[in-house]
């Protein structure tokens, strides 16, 4: 540090410089990488091959492309004894590219496909014998005893440079270029699938041509239609009017005054037969109720289902029968009741006048009570019946509804069955199609992927800044050094005053600077303290007038002279 002269800063790196070195360093990294993370792979499906150098093959390099009549050249000096075929169908390719050494792989192709129409040879078998071709030729000219870069070269530098020739193109030593081989078992098996992949592919054009008819035309279904109403089920029966089967009136006991004497001549015989008159009075009007009731049962099971002879027909009316019967039997007694009524009434009037009177009131008045309570119940038999007619209508209603609905769905489940069916007729071959399309798929043996992971490069842009940040920053400090420095040596000179600095009394002296009158400036110890400062002996060459004598014998400087 030079406190006397002018300071600069550390000059900042050129950064075209920095940026084409660590270019270079990339591309270095870069090809680690790629060498370090993709090695060749040998496994028991085959083998995986990586080479570096698009260009150095034939087809590759321009210079051969320029003069092909060097491709022939090399082909059959480096490449041609290599080459070793049993199979006729890699034969024929072997002599294919030696006529051909620069065709491109469009151009390949076009001829595969030519020679295969041709010679009516499998396709599938001759794109693999070209294939197989192709590596062996590659593999010979990684192998050969000058490559085809080099075999340009050297066809340049003898007669090429003084033809006016252009020089050939070095290789590019980055393209990868990753052959995948199988062994010959796998590849039996993958031409054996793609064989089979070929011909479901000739099915599925089979298909579509049969198909075409299908599709071109619009679905149309000419099957039953849908059934959305229902035949008419009848009305619904409509119950008895209650009001139309009312209960009479009891008889009005006034109208039945008691008698208080008796009167012998209007008193009747005792009939012959006791209760015969009464009983036929009563079944009169029975007789014709129990038979319509008969005939309406009758009726009703008949409806029900029940035939005659059948066992729940024949409960049915048994029970009829006994019903009947209880009524029958209930007339009689009643009859029976009434002549003894009778009789014991003309027993009375003989026993007692006044109660004969009132007996005789009594009997025509619970004669009156009993035909009005015969009156009734056959008015409620009579609405019990319409009832039970009308329920018997709404059944046979609900059961007509029923079955028209039934016949509505099977109607309705016929006509889905139809359509699924025309549906399926008409997806069934675009379904082939579909599983033709679908089919299982050719399955090759996994190599592993061309990757890995990346190999850093030297940090050079980085270091580069780094290290003239680092000068930067030390000659930042040696400026604030220097200010120190000098404002300390001028907060001495301005003191105007001598201050002891001779060497010989100084300790632990560091040289840290230079001062403008090219001397050094110096920290030390003297006398206790820790100072900065220059050595008398060293001003007293350049500035002797700054130097003073004590009386010790030590020299002073005259600080505020010597930074004036």
């Amino acid at each position: 540090m030079d406190l006397g002269g002018s300071s600069s800063p550390p000059p900042a790196p050129d950064p075209v410089v920095t940026a084409n070195a660590q270019a270079a360093a990339n591309t270095v990294a870069s090809k680690d990488t790629a060498r370090l993370s993709n090695p060749n792979v040998i496994t028991p499906y085959g083998s995986q091959t990586v080479t570096y150098g698009g260009a150095n093959t034939i087809a590759g390099n321009d210079y051969f492309r320029q003069h092909p009549e060097l491709s022939g050249q090399y082909l059959k000096q480096f490449v041609a004894p290599k080459l070793k075929f049993t199979d006729p169908l890699q034969q024929d390719a072997a002599s294919w590219f030696m006529q051909n050494p620069n065709a491109t792989q469009s151009e390949i192709e076009a001829a595969r496909q030519e020679y295969a129409k041709l010679n009516k040879t499998d396709s599938i078998a001759s794109q693999n014998a070209v294939s197989t071709v192709q590596k062996a030729m590659q593999d010979a000219m990684s192998n050969a005893a000058m490559t085809p870069y080099e075999y340009a070269l050297a066809n340049y530098n003898a007669t090429g440079k003084e033809l006016g020739y252009g020089a050939p193109t070095a290789p590019d030593t980055l393209t990868p270029n990753v052959v995948q081989s199988l062994n010959p078992e796998q590849q039996t098996i993958l031409d054996q699938q793609n064989k089979a992949k070929l011909e479901l592919a000739k099915l599925t054009n089979t298909g579509a041509k049969n198909i075409a008819g299908v599709l071109d035309k619009p679905f149309s279904f000419g099957g039953p239609a849908v059934q959305t109403s229902l035949a008419d089920a009848g009305k619904l029966g409509i119950a008895p009017d209650a009001s139309q089967f009312m209960a009479g009136n009891g008889p009005n006991a006034q109208n039945f005054n008691a008698q208080t004497g008796l009167d012998l001549s209007n008193v009747a015989a005792m009939p012959i037969n006791a209760g015969t008159t009464a009983q036929e009075a009563i079944m009169s009007r029975l007789n014709p109720t129990l038979a319509k009731n008969r005939v309406s049962t009758e009726t009703q099971l008949i409806n029900q289902g029940l035939r005659p002879g059948s066992e729940a027909y024949n409960n049915a009316i048994q029970l009829l029968g006994q019903q009947e019967n209880d009524q029958r039997t209930q007339a009689v007694l009643q009859g029976l009741g009434l002549d003894l009524s009778a009789n014991q009434q003309s027993f009375g009037q003989a026993v007692t006048s006044g109660q004969f009177g009132n007996q005789a009131q009594a009997q025509n008045y619970g004669q009156n009570v009993t035909s009005q309570q015969l009156t009734n119940a056959a008015q409620g038999q009579n609405y019990s019946q319409g009832l039970n007619s009308a329920n018997f209508t709404n059944a046979a209603q609900n059961q007509l509804y029923n079955q028209n609905l039934a016949s509505a769905q099977f109607a309705n489940t016929a006509q889905q069955q139809a359509l699924a069916q025309a549906l399926q007729q008409r997806n069934l071959p675009i379904n082939e199609i579909t599983a033709l399309l679908s089919g299982s798929q050719i399955s090759n043996p996994q190599f592993t992927p061309y990757s890995g992971t990346t190999v850093g490069a030297a940090p050079i842009a980085q270091t580069t800044q780094n290290a003239y940040q680092g000068a930067l920053n030390n000659y930042n400090q040696q400026v604030g050094s220097q200010n120190a420095n000098t404002a300390g040596l001028f907060s001495l000179g301005a003191a105007a005053i001598p201050l002891f600095s001779d060497r010989r009394l100084k300790s632990n002296i560091h040289r840290i600077g230079t001062h403008k009158l090219g001397i050094g400036i110096y920290e030390y110890d003297i006398m206790g303290r820790h100072e900065i400062g220059v050595m008398a002996q060293e001003v007293e060459k350049v500035m002797p007038e700054a130097i003073s004598r004590h009386h010790t014998g030590y020299m002073m400087v005259d600080y505020g002279r010597i930074n004036a």
